[in-house]
């Protein structure tokens, strides 16, 4: 169902035979809508897509999957989450799809800049629980930690970086809700004195500078990439510059003017700083 005027009166968008059912709807511009959910004994379900707001549909992709929840990536690629096959993505609008994390009941999809968090039941398979991959998709590890009911329905993360979890209800493994124990990022003012970073200007108009200490630089691996509030990303770490060792700086001037989040990743750890564009 569709609504144009906050709720005051619905119309039917997206119909398919009574048997089949619309488990995941995914809005990812103002007018481009993704939709997708289980066929039972009729052959009409998969994923479809809008490009004008609900008014019409088109479908791109698989038929009769038991589809439970949609995610997209700053890549522009479709992921969807089934019960039986797992995690399936297109990069191509549906053309062709390739499974990237097989064998398990997927039920939840939380994309959050360039990582992946995947909220599994226990259906199909024992193997449920939370899952992360930090590189779409190509390699996963075990994020449940101390949640001992790991039949997974739902995976929420918040604007102050919390996870919370819901599993299907049962009094032998405890209450369904768990909140994480560690923010996803590292704030900018928990980083160890040695390995400190200076962002600046900030509001700036027409140059990004990153300022780090030597002890930072010789920590580990860094990437850097620039996001807009959406979480698509603008910048990446080709286009940043060096005008010293210890300073990147990055031309923000095609950027419009906004609120944005610079994206730092320090070996294992992440560190998010938020900036504004005038």
């Amino acid at each position: 169902m569709r609504s144009l005027d906050h709720g005051m009166t619905w119309d039917t968008s997206l119909t398919l035979n009574q048997n089949s059912v619309i488990n995941a709807i995914l809005p990812v511009s103002e007018n481009e809508i993704y939709a997708a959910g289980t066929s039972y004994t009729s052959f009409d379900a998969g994923v479809f897509v809008s490009h004008n707001l609900g008014e019409s549909w088109e479908y791109i992709g698989l038929l009769r999957y038991n589809i439970q929840a949609l995610g997209y990536n700053a890549d522009h690629e479709l992921f969807a989450g089934c019960y039986y096959d797992g995690l399936l993505k297109t990069a191509d609008s549906g053309m062709t799809w390739e499974t990237v994390f097989p064998h398990r009941d997927v039920l939840s999809i939380v994309i959050d800049f360039d990582e992946m968090y995947v909220g599994c039941g226990k259906q199909s398979y024992l193997n449920g629980g939370i899952f992360y991959s930090s590189d779409n998709g190509l390699t996963w590890e075990d994020h449940t930690y101390n949640i001992t009911n790991k039949d997974v329905k739902k995976i929420v993360l918040t604007e102050d970086q919390y996870f919370y979890s819901l599993s299907r209800f049962s009094t032998a493994y405890g209450p369904p809700f768990y909140r994480s124990a560690d923010p996803v990022l590292t704030p900018e003012n928990s980083l160890p004195p040695d390995l400190n970073i200076s962002v600046y200007p900030n509001p700036a108009s027409d140059f990004l500078n990153i300022s780090m200490s030597p002890a930072l630089i010789k920590s580990g691996k860094l990437k850097f990439s620039i996001y807009d509030q959406t979480g698509h990303m603008v910048k990446s770490d080709s286009t940043f510059i060096s005008p010293d060792p210890q300073t990147l700086t990055a031309d923000i001037t095609n950027l419009t003017p906004g609120i944005y989040y610079l994206k730092i990743i320090i070996g294992q750890s992440k560190y998010l700083h938020k900036f504004i564009v005038l």
